[in-house]
């Protein structure tokens, strides 16, 4: 899981470091002429930005998947005469994954 994670969140630099390059390369078309050729350029930015953002939240979500999968711990106190209800209810959390 957590290779799986490391490996999405390279993707989501890289879709970031494409986006921050072509929003670069989108000013500097704009700024040296008078062509529309900056908007691919700058539409190329804002789908990388978007791709980032959409494989940070996937990574996210893993994590907390992951976070989920590990094992609740139960602390039962009981008094001697309740043994045998608490032996009960220990059986039915030990059932559920507690």
């Amino acid at each position: 899981m957590r290779t799986e994670r490391s490996r999405l969140m390279v993707y989501a630099a890289i879709a970031a470091i494409i986006a921050v390059v072509a929003n670069l390369i989108a000013a500097s078309v704009l700024l040296k002429t008078t062509s529309h050729s900056w908007l691919i350029f700058s539409a190329l930015g804002v789908g990388a930005s978007l791709l980032a953002a959409y494989v940070t939240l996937i990574a996210s979500q893993k994590q907390s998947l992951g976070a989920s999968e590990t094992k609740v711990r139960v602390f039962l106190s009981y008094a001697r005469e309740d043994e045998e209800r608490v032996d009960a209810l220990y059986k039915r959390l030990q059932a559920e994954g507690f």
